[in-house]
């Protein structure tokens, strides 16, 4: 009998959805974020970087904060 699983599907974002999701940063900023160490690596499908979206997701969750008195 085969195993099924139950995972949910992998969204994938492009570089224009990934600059829109950080709040539209500049082409130069994600840039600059997408060379950090830190930042979820790029999948390549073909010759167009894709980013996981959920991996997005999670490293966003693990930036600092501002308020709005000190920003």
């Amino acid at each position: 009998m085969a195993t099924t699983t139950n995972n949910p599907p992998v969204r994938m974002i492009s570089l224009r959805e990934l600059e829109r999701k950080l709040g539209g940063l500049s082409r130069t900023s994600v840039w600059a974020l997408r060379r950090s160490p830190d930042f979820p690596a790029a999948v390549l499908l073909g010759n167009a970087p894709r980013y996981i979206e959920s991996e997005i997701d999670a490293w966003l969750l693990t930036q600092p904060r501002q308020t709005a008195a000190a920003a």
